[in-house]
Order: structure tokens, then C-alpha cells, then sequence
């Protein structure tokens, strides 16, 4: 019935919020024309996008994402390029970069859109789920150095606050193992002494300051959780209460 058409019960709000958008925009394009393109758009994505019909694990799509040097971009994240007079997209779908249905990086998908290698950093935006302004990733990398080096000053760092520096970027959970290589690295750069004993160190550390670990005594806040449960290796933040300490850290030195 190619010419057929049938009519698709749509709530009343959903109806409400399409016309605002459409008359704020000044899209000329009639209510029908606009839901058959949302359908054909479903259907284009739904195949790699399991969570467009309901197949997705909720828990494990908050912690995928693609690690972009520092900066972490969460599964659902939009990518944005502007060349010539055109916007390009791509998205984080689990933990790859999408563009036209293929895997890509943010260098490769600045010369698929150019032809010619660009600067990845000053072309693209970054628009992150849940949030509707975007951010160069330039910008984006600038805050997280900064956030990273706001702790303390280097000769006063200990092993806590390179911890939190491991820990703090989104989605703030990190697997053990990525922390000990994170710290390690950045201790080693800041001329920090690595003893023999160095990952039991970070462990106890972490635990002395872990809501949920037996040695936690409570005397101040805790900074740091097992957000998957205990045994499972992965490490979190209590983000309230280490921008607390981050910022009492910094009027300390003031």
C-alpha cells in the first residue's frame, strides 16, 4: 500500500512540543512530513542504536564511552563539525565514534568531512547527553587540565588528590587498573618517588577515604566509593564532597 496512510496515536504534549519547535525554527514543513521523517530516521538508526528499541543495559551504557586522550565522552554524546557553510555529525555509540554508520576517530572524521588532515581539537564541538549547549573541544580540554591541576600545587600533591585527578572526568568511574597506571604516570612526571610498595599504597589510600571500605572511619567525608559494588575493581568519586575538598584544598593555599 505504497500511496496508503493510516492514522498513529501521538500524545497530546509530544504533538505540542514538535509544533513549538518547528514554529520557533520556521520549518516549513507540515506535521505529516516531519513525523514521517522522525520514523524513517528511527529506522535508518535502530539497527546500531539497541537502545532505540529497548534492548539496552542502562547500567553498562553509562559507562561506556570513547576516551579521547583526557577528555572522556560518554556513550550518547553528539560531535559536531562546521566546514564551509554545512554542520557534520557523528555520535558515541558504546564505545566508538559513528559517523555515516562507520567507526571513526575525531581526526579521522575531520578529513572524511575535508579531505585534508585538520586539527581535531580547534574543529570540533561537543555536545554531551542530557545537555543541550555544545563546547568547542579545545575548551573542553582546557577545563579538564585545569580541574586536573587545581588539587594542589605539585610539591604538596599526595596520593589522594592523584587519585582524584585519576577519577575526576566523567563518567568519575574508573577501573582500578586504569588508576594505578594513571597515578603512577603522573607522580613519575611530577618528580613524585614510586615506592616498591606502590599499589598497595594507592589501595589503602583509596580505602582510608572509601565510604564503603571496612577501614573508613567516618571522621571526614568520604570521597570516593565502589560504585558497582566491592570485588568488582571499578572506582568512583563522590563528586559533592571532593569539590568540597578540592576547594578548601585551594583557599587553604590562598
Amino acid at each position: 500500500m505504497p500511496n496508503s496512510v493510516v492514522g498513529i496515536l501521538v500524545p497530546a504534549r509530544t504533538v505540542e512540543l514538535v509544533f513549538n519547535f518547528i514554529k520557533h525554527r520556521g520549518i516549513d514543513k507540515q506535521m505529516e512530513e516531519i513525523v514521517n521523517d522522525a520514523i524513517i530516521y528511527w529506522l535508518n538508526n535502530a539497527a546500531w542504536k539497541a537502545e532505540l528499541y529497548g534492548k539496552s543495559d542502562v547500567t553498562n551504557l553509562t559507562k561506556q564511552g570513547y576516551n579521547w586522550k583526557n577528555i572522556f565522552l560518554p556513550h550518547g554524546t553528539k560531535i559536531r563539525m562546521k566546514y564551509m557553510t554545512e554542520f557534520y555529525y557523528a555520535e558515541v555509540v558504546d564505545d566508538k565514534i559513528i559517523h555515516n554508520n562507520k567507526p571513526t576517530s575525531p581526526s579521522d572524521f575531520t578529513f572524511r568531512v575535508t579531505g585534508t588532515s585538520r586539527n581535531a581539537w580547534r574543529d570540533i564541538s561537543i555536545q554531551f547527553p542530557g545537555e543541550f549547549g555544545w563546547k568547542s573541544a579545545d575548551e573542553l580540554r582546557k577545563e579538564v587540565k585545569v580541574k586536573r591541576n587545581n588539587v594542589t600545587g605539585k610539591s604538596e600533591k599526595i596520593w589522594r588528590d592523584y587519585i582524584i585527578d585519576s577519577l575526576n572526568q566523567r563518567p568519575y568511574i574508573r577501573h582500578r587498573s586504569e588508576v594505578l597506571k594513571d597515578v603512577k604516570k603522573s607522580a613519575s612526571l611530577d618528580g613524585k618517588n614510586i615506592p616498591d610498595t606502590f599499589e598497595q599504597t594507592i589501595q589503602q589510600s583509596f580505602e582510608r577515604d572509601c565510604k564503603d571500605s571496612d577501614v573508613y572511619t567516618g571522621e571526614q567525608p568520604a570521597l570516593f566509593c565502589f560504585p558497582t559494588g566491592k570485588g568488582s575493581g571499578d572506582w568512583g568519586l563522590i563528586i559533592e564532597n571532593v569539590q568540597a575538598y578540592i576547594k578548601n584544598k585551594t583557599n587553604s593555599q590562598v
